[in-house]
């Protein structure tokens, strides 16, 4: 394996191969100013105006439409970072593996803490929500560092996917009234309790896939 590649990268998600044309189609016409680590920084700055949107929804939730665009800017840093890279040949696996992942996290968290300030989502469940994706992004990164391969999606649904799921979710928050309900002694919106499921999901699909991976490892070392 050469030093350029450290981690092989695989990615078949189900917009992959119809993202990877319009990520070129982008990526031919940037400017020669703009950096990846520039694109890195906007992809931060979307994950911002995501928890700032989200955070002023409680005054308007026209602060939706900002969340949303928050979301567009977020994707076209971080999709485009990485590309530009490997495009212009400047690539640093290791450099960008360790900023690009570590500045993923923290959008992330940046992302889940604006859902739970919103009236549609209680911060205890996008908390977990957020650990139980997260968890599955630590299995990822462990097991990258294991095989020497990443896999960037999970059951086809990759960041872009992700990505576009919050959108929906958002215009069903502007168009739908927040009602709340009682769950068993605690009172949420029909989002928690979608959201609980989710990370309940993800946790399960956490200790499957730990098991599934320590069994398949067993003897490696032998």
């Amino acid at each position: 394996m050469s030093d350029k590649e450290t981690v092989k990268r695989v990615h078949a998600s189900f917009l992959s191969r119809h993202e990877a044309v319009v990520l070129r189609f982008i990526v031919v016409r940037l400017p020669s100013w703009i950096t990846p680590d520039a694109l890195t920084a906007i992809g931060l700055l979307g994950a911002i105006l995501v928890f700032v949107g989200y955070s002023l929804t409680n005054l308007s939730v026209a602060w939706l439409w900002l969340a949303s665009f928050g979301l567009v800017i977020n994707w076209f840093g971080d999709s485009l970072d990485g590309t530009l890279a490997r495009y212009r040949q400047i690539e640093r696996p290791r450099y960008g593996f360790f900023v690009d992942h570590n500045v993923d996290v923290v959008s992330t968290v940046l992302i889940a803490l604006g859902a739970g300030f919103t009236a549609w989502l209680r911060m205890d469940v996008a908390l977990l929500l957020l650990a139980g994706y997260l968890s599955l992004a630590i299995m990822t990164f462990v097991r990258s560092v294991v095989h020497r391969r990443m896999h960037v999606d999970a059951f086809g649904f990759g960041p872009t996917e992700m990505r576009l799921v919050i959108l929906g979710a958002n215009l069903l928050f502007a168009t739908v009234e927040v009602s709340k309900h009682d769950f068993l002694g605690v009172t949420g919106t029909i989002w928690d309790l979608i959201a609980l499921l989710v990370a309940l999901f993800l946790f399960g699909l956490f200790v499957v896939s730990f098991h599934v991976e320590a069994a398949a490892m067993r003897h490696i070392d032998e």
